[in-house]
Order: C-alpha cells, then structure tokens, then sequence
C-alpha cells in the first residue's frame, strides 16, 4: 500500500482502464510526475514497466519533493519521468522554466535515481478525455438534489477541486505510459536526463 503522509490534502483515486505497454522496455519501477502551478500529479507503473495507475494528487508546495523523495524510496523506483510543458511549435515558455526548475530540485534529492524531462504536450487534455465517459453517463438520473451538472466518478458526483486533483494525477498516468510507448518502440529510452552536479548517473 502507498502512503504519502502529507499535513496538507492529498487525492487520490484507485480507479483505471489503462493499456498495458507492451514491448522492450527497462524493467523497474516508473514514478510520472505532472508539475503544475498549484497541484502535482503522481503515477506509477509496476516492476514490470508495463502498467501504469495514478497514485495521488499533491499540493505544490515546499513539502512536494520530500514526499515524491519517500514515494521513490517505497517503491524502489529505477527512474522518474517529468513532464515537460512545450508549446505547439515546441518551444519553452515560462511554464517550462518552471517546471525544469522543480525537475532539477527533485533530481538533486533523488539520486543517484535518474530524473528524465519528457516533452507532455496535450498530456491534460488526454487525461481529461480518458474521464469523459464516467461523466454524465446516460440512463443516470439527475433529478434534483443529485447535484445536477456536476461530473462523476464511478457513478458518484465530485466537485470541481476533486475532478482537477484527479485529471493531475491521470495526466501524470499519460506522461508516464507515453514515455514507455516510446521507449518501446524505439529502444530508448524517452526525453533528456535531468544532469546532477556531483552526480556519475
């Protein structure tokens, strides 16, 4: 069982309809991280590199590294894959600056554990679209009282802080299950490793 103790609120979700990744890839654990400004989003695949299920969702704040640090530890991980926020064109903007900015923070606290920065355009608006289906399902009611217009989950209605915490840690799930597709097919492993001064990984 995953732990991640944190003072400040943390979501989780348990649910998942993930392909597995098929093909050669480096066994051992993945940890996937999506950056955002307020919230961080975790996943993780299995031993194997082949599934990959969300874990939490985390505040941004100055306890985030420490606790994706102890998630690493737990579960042995080999590697974590960072998503990388690039414009259309490719490019990085000051959302890039930031997230390699926290990339190279967290690198520093978990090696000699490689950190990899992957390119995660269209990441969210995937793992929006993997939760459509579970929203407004037809032949459920909506009568009043029953929060009508609000997504649901499995049949039960969330609210909009919830919905985000759980598409945080969903587009964590793509960048990470992207990443290995990738290195499936090519032999390589995906994007750039984040250097460590003083690091020999």
């Amino acid at each position: 069982m995953t732990t991640v103790t944190r003072a400040t609120r943390v979501t989780r979700t348990t649910e998942s309809t993930y392909e597995p990744v098929t093909g050669n890839v480096r066994p051992g654990v993945r940890i996937g991280v999506d950056v955002g400004s307020v919230r961080v989003g975790i996943a993780a695949s299995d031993v194997g590199a082949t599934v990959v299920l969300p874990v939490a969702t985390l505040p941004r704040d100055g306890a985030t590294v420490a606790a994706i640090v102890a998630l690493v530890r737990e579960r042995s991980a080999v590697e974590v894959v960072v998503g990388l926020p690039l414009g259309l064109a490719g490019r990085e903007g000051p959302a890039a600056a930031s997230v390699r900015a926290f990339a190279g923070e967290l690198a520093a606290a978990t090696a000699p554990v490689p950190l990899r920065l992957v390119d995660e355009r269209f990441s969210t608006a995937s793992a929006t679209g993997e939760l459509q289906p579970s929203r407004g399902r037809p032949g459920r009611s909506s009568a009043a009282g029953s929060g009508r217009g609000r997504p649901r989950r499995g049949g039960l209605h969330v609210d909009s802080r919830t919905l985000r915490g759980v598409v945080d840690q969903q587009a964590a799930a793509v960048i990470l299950r992207t990443a290995l597709a990738r290195e499936s097919g090519t032999g390589s492993p995906a994007g750039e490793v984040v250097s460590v001064p003083g690091s020999t990984a």
